[in-house]
């Protein structure tokens, strides 16, 4: 009988035993779980922090278009309204260019190259060039030979090209002027590039 009562007593040990086991293998599980979550919820805040910070100093400032005058013009031709011009300068007579006009001509970017032409003689345009006022003159050489004088202009500018023309013909009477070959560097790179050739 006392050997039943021990063998009882052994099992409901064991079976406390058991039971405070799977209690505590249960708070582990749970802990663990929480830490999970916890994990989990950091990354995604990481993740969105970062994500915020690349729209908004990168994303967004791509996006913002800068306004020119082209765009501005462009939206009121699209919009259907008619733009205002407002023209305040006093009449020219025809072949006059006037005083203000010829001074912001004055500011465009010149580069003289001489394109075959007798040595020193892209110097002596560009001392011309700058005792006339011209304050964006530079110089420098071809890669290949070219025949003539001839002022190249960029789209729009060949208002200023003429002007200048018309200082070349005093020393080349056969000068020109055209406008700049699309894609190559040597006719486009300035407002106006004159090419002394031979």
């Amino acid at each position: 009988m006392q050997e039943d009562i021990s063998v009882e007593t052994s099992d409901q040990e064991q079976a406390a035993s058991h039971s405070v086991s799977a209690r505590k293998a249960s708070r582990e599980s749970w802990y663990g779980t929480f830490l999970l979550l916890i994990l989990f919820v950091a990354v995604l805040a990481v993740s969105g922090g970062i994500g915020w910070w690349v729209y908004d100093r990168v994303y967004v400032p791509l996006r913002q278009e800068k306004v020119s005058i082209s765009s501005l013009a462009e939206v009121t031709l699209q919009s259907g309204v008619e733009p205002v011009v407002m023209d305040e300068s006093p009449p020219v007579e025809e072949g006059e260019v006037p005083k203000e006009i010829i001074s912001d001509i004055k500011q465009e970017s010149v580069l003289v190259l001489n394109g075959g032409g007798v040595k020193g003689s892209a110097g002596e345009v560009v001392a011309l060039l700058k005792k006339e006022g011209y304050a964006k003159v530079s110089l420098g050489n071809t890669t290949k030979d070219y025949t003539g004088v001839v002022a190249y202009f960029a789209p729009q500018r060949e208002g200023v090209a003429d002007e200048i023309k018309k200082l070349l013909l005093k020393r080349y009477p056969a000068a020109t002027s055209r406008g700049a070959v699309e894609g190559d560097k040597e006719t486009s790179g300035a407002s106006v590039v004159v090419i002394v050739g031979k």
